[in-house]
């Protein structure tokens, strides 16, 4: 929180980029915001395709059926099952 308002940092990958990068996960469709709906929607869909290009990757690997795998699995499941 600023005097000029609140700041939301990105600690994660401290990119710069369009408050859209952020926001996406912070909006509810059909929610009053200025931002850019295309651009929440092009950021969404950047999020997506990088957590499944993960998922591929973590399962072409050698892999032994752990409790990390099953959540791994249900992640890429649920990515894939998004509208």
């Amino acid at each position: 929180m600023t005097g000029d308002g609140r700041l939301l940092v990105d600690w994660e990958s401290l990119k710069l980029a369009p408050a859209e990068r952020d926001l996406r996960t912070l909006t509810d469709e059909g929610a009053e915001t200025d931002a850019d709906p295309e651009l929440l929607e092009l950021f969404d869909l950047e999020w997506r395709l990088d957590e499944i290009s993960q998922y591929a990757a973590w399962f072409s690997a050698p892999h032994r059926g752990t409790r990390d795998d099953e959540i791994a699995f249900a992640g890429l499941r649920e990515e894939l099952a998004r509208p």
